[in-house]
């Protein structure tokens, strides 16, 4: 049934982008522009915003600028039936994501059930699962329209800090020489 579904939405998603990328190419001003010139790269972008990709993923791999990746999400998220098929694939997300969190508390039992066997009934499987669970999370709210933030935290060592850790190093005092090659 899952699998039914999800084809649906694939043929639906097609079919809906085609349309999309003919009204774009019947309302392009000059024949330069990205829906003329290549189509496929058009569409390819336009069904992974569908997807709820981010536009600074759709730069890296398509080397699309901001302003061409903008234009086609604009296309996108004000057609009707876009609107329509981002709602069945918010729900199929968020599907996804009950059965991840039914899938997790069953992991978690696994573990507060038999304490000793900890490492073999899936920690690491959790930590996957915790991953796979906050991406599917920003993929649902990128298909609700909501606004994904990426907070990353990067301690860089002051000159101060580094000095310290130099110093710490032991010292050699003594060092003697084992062998001595020449090169010429």
């Amino acid at each position: 049934m899952e699998e039914e579904t999800s084809l649906n939405l694939v043929s639906s998603m097609r079919s809906v982008l085609a349309s999309i990328l003919a009204d774009e190419q019947n309302n392009a001003e000059h024949l330069g522009a990205l829906v003329h010139k290549k189509p496929e790269k058009w569409m390819y972008a336009a069904s992974e915003l569908m997807q709820g990709a981010s536009i600074r993923s759709l730069k890296i791999k398509t080397g699309m600028n901001h302003k061409q990746i903008k234009a086609i999400q604009s296309a996108v998220l004000f057609h009707d039936e876009a609107k329509e098929l981002k709602k069945h694939m918010a729900m199929n997300a968020a599907s996804d994501i009950a059965d991840a969190a039914e899938l997790k508390g069953r992991i978690l039992d696994n573990i507060l059930s038999d304490p000793d066997r900890v490492n073999e009934l899936g920690t690491s499987e959790y930590k996957d699962l915790s991953v796979s669970q906050k991406l599917d999370s920003e993929r649902l709210a990128r298909l609700m329209g909501e606004n994904v933030q990426r907070i990353e935290v990067k301690h860089v060592a002051t000159p101060e800090e580094a000095r310290a850790l130099i110093d710490s190093l032991p010292e050699v005092m003594e060092a003697k020489i084992i062998e001595l090659e020449e090169t010429l």
